[in-house]
Formats: structure tokens, sequence, C-alpha cells
């Protein structure tokens, strides 16, 4: 059986509570201030690897799962009505029942097995073997190469199915691990007379161990860019296309955020830097330097001109360093939605694609049909309906072909790489 969760206690300064790791992840970031027990808590992710010894007088509290090749090695399946008291086949009458049970025990410092709910002679296993241990990574290395050096080691624990255990002051490794699915944080706290642990979840946890740690949360925990888009169904299409096109490299939270400026707004805000900034309009670039802005071209032809305020916003950015702006080729976001995609998000057969300068949607002045009103006889669609139910269906394949699309993903992955490396 393998152990899923282990704690200690009576280990150097943890004394007196249960402290440890509530999960095992193929990533355990271990954070705290100096001489709180960072490295004393390595001695217990050591003896996930030599197995529970109690020459140290530790106590421990293990929990696991029961597995059908644990018990088969407890209940024979050859023994039947024979031994200890138990009736019947011991495999088919007893044993089966107790897979996938969870269990809880505690091994003492004598080495004395309590609150037992398995057979005598039934053994758990440590199952990490060689566990790699590092200690302050961040010692004389700079923020950009710890940043990689991070993302290098959560890729090898990831394809090597390893698990690996660092301690670290560093806030990068926070900023960096604490939105990973495949990593945890655990906070060592030290009252002066004994040490703890606390498992790091929620981003106001984060924000009191970045306190505790000596840095401002304006710091970290925020992306390192943001695309300003004008909904929240552009970017539910923008991070679909992000993950498409950098093969799920970059991730909304820790790599750049999506910012809506809610369209027709985007007259009262500008990108400028501070001493060239207009007091009337809300400066964005000052909530970020890294920017990427998307906005609908909402051109009816080829020839059509852009709005003014799109204009404005275009020449600013585009004196920006290593910002980017997309002005939609197409129409709006909506039009770069293929057919084929489109036929599984409403259920129905027959659609074609939108066409480059087409209203998607309705329009009260418009002079023709949208392709909502013309295609599915409907008056309206939920714009964030629609995004939920496409993108499921989109690969960069079918999405290659519309217009600028894979010019503009081309550029904007770019961005976002430079602003992680």
């Amino acid at each position: 059986m393998n152990i899923d969760s282990i704690h200690f206690k009576g280990h150097s300064c943890f004394k007196k509570e249960w402290a440890g790791f509530d999960t095992i992840e193929p990533i355990n970031v271990i954070i705290g201030r100096n001489n709180s027990g960072k490295s004393h808590l390595l001695d217990l992710a050591e003896a996930l690897c030599v197995g529970i010894h109690n020459g140290q007088g530790w106590q421990y509290r293990c929990s696991g799962v029961l597995d059908e090749e644990s018990l088969r090695g407890t209940f024979s399946v050859s023994k039947s009505g024979v031994g200890g008291g138990m009736r019947g086949n011991h495999w088919s009458n007893h044993g089966r029942h107790f897979v996938d049970i969870p269990i809880t025990w505690e091994v003492g410092a004598n080495g004395d097995i309590s609150n037992e709910v398995f057979p005598d002679g039934f053994k758990s296993d440590f199952p990490y073997g060689e566990v790699p241990n590092f200690e302050e990574l961040e010692n004389n290395l700079h923020p950009a190469i710890l940043r990689r050096l991070f993302r290098y080691i959560e890729e090898y624990a990831i394809n090597e199915k390893t698990h690996i255990f660092l301690t670290t002051h560093s806030s990068t490794a926070l900023d960096l691990f604490g939105v990973s699915k495949d990593a945890q944080i655990i906070h060592v706290l030290h009252d002066g007379e004994s040490a703890r642990t606390i498992p790091v979840s929620a981003h106001f946890d984060h924000l009191r161990v970045v306190s505790k740690l000596g840095a401002k949360p304006s710091d970290l925990l925020q992306a390192n860019g943001i695309i300003w888009v004008e909904g929240p169904s552009d970017r539910i299409y923008l991070n679909c296309w992000i993950d498409l096109y950098s093969e799920g490299r970059f991730q909304e939270g820790r790599d750049y955020q999506c910012v809506s400026y809610g369209g027709s707004l985007l007259a009262r805000t500008q990108f400028k830097s501070p001493e060239e900034a207009e007091a009337d309009l809300v400066n964005l670039i000052q909530v970020n330097p890294n920017i990427i802005v998307v906005c609908d071209g909402d051109r009816t032809t080829k020839d059509s001109d852009i709005k003014g305020r799109v204009k404005r916003i275009h020449t600013e950015v585009q004196n920006i360093p290593d910002a980017h702006i997309w002005i939609t080729d197409a129409k709006e976001i909506e039009n770069y939605i293929p057919g084929s995609v489109l036929e599984k998000a409403l259920d129905r057969s027959g659609l074609r694609d939108p066409e480059q300068y087409e209203n998607f949607f309705p329009r009260k002045k418009a002079c023709s049909k949208s392709y909502i009103e013309a295609n599915l006889n409907r008056g309206n669609v939920d714009k964030v309906d629609l995004a939920m139910a496409s993108i499921p269906h989109m690969t960069n394949d079918i999405m290659a072909d519309r217009f600028d699309w894979e010019e503009q993903m081309k550029e904007i992955v770019a961005r976002i790489e430079s602003w992680n490396t």
C-alpha cells in the first residue's frame, strides 16, 4: 500500500504538533524564514525513501488507501476456513472487502503501531525511492535563471514521474509553483518553542506568506504581463488559443493575465508613460508595462476605417517597448470561429464559416441579417455560453486558416514567452 500523507513529531524543532505533508505532489516546496525548521522537514522526506524507523524516537502519523495487491499478500487466496479464526476463503470472504478503504495509523517513538485497522503482518510501502531534495537553490542565482531552473525541475518531475522536495526563501518559487496543479507549498512556522507546518493554497494565504518573507504583494503574485481584452468571452477564446498555439506552455494567472477594458470604455483609457499621460484618462500602462491589447476591428468592408479611439490606442501601444496590439482583421473575435466548430457548439449541421466582415451578432441599424439570424433563425446567442461551447472543438489545424489568426498567435505567444524568461 502506498502512503498518501505522512506527518511526524519529536524531531528537533518539531516537538509538539504533527507536521508534514497532507499529500505528496510531484513538486513539494517548503518555504519559511531562516531557522524555522525547513531543513528538518526534509528529514521526513528522506524517511519516505528509507521507510519508517524509530532509532531517533520520532512519532509518525500515516494515511493511505488499501490496494488489492497489498491485501492479497495478507489474505491468501489459497487459505480457506483455517487460521486466525477467519471462516471461508480468506480473500473472497474477507480481504477483497478492504480494497480502496482509506486508513490512518500512528507509529510511536518505540515503534508500536496504534489505531491499526489492518491485520498482523500487513506492510505499508514507501514508494518514493530516490527523492531529490534541494535547499535554497536561489542562492547566487539571477531571478531569470532561477525561473528557468524551477520550470526545468517541474518538467523533470512530471516527465520522470518522480517527487522533488525543495526549501526556499524565494518569492519566485511561490509565484511560479503557487498556481501549478503539480505542486504544493508548505509553510514552516516557528513560535520560538516548536515548529509546525501549514499547506498554502488560497490566494490570501500566499499574501500572508509573502509578507512574512519580507516581500510586498506588488513584488509578486501578479502575472508577468497583461492581455487587455474587450470582454469575458474574448478572454475565453484568447486563453484557449494561447494554450493551443503554445502547446500548453503558458497559463493564465502565472505567465499572463487577461483583463477586460470594457469595449467602448477604451475611449476613456490610455497607454502612455506617466510623464506623457493625460490627466482625464485612466492610464492602464501603470498597472503593468508588459501588455498586449486586443481590439475588434469592427470593419464592415476591407476598405472600412477603424474607430478613432482604436487608432489612438494603436499609436500609443506601438510606442511601448515589447508591447503588441491585435486589431482583428475580421469584424470581431467570433468571426474567427470556423463553421465546423459552430456546428458542434450549437448542435446544428450545415453551418458555413462566418465571413470576414459580416455582423456575427444582430445589430439594430444593420442593413442585413447577422450570421446568427441568417443561419440559426435566432434573435441572439449568449457570448460567454457560445465561447464555452466552442473552445473544446478548436484545434491549431482548423484555426490556422482563419484570417490573421496564426500570425497574431505567433506574436502573442512570443510576447508572453519574453515576459517569462
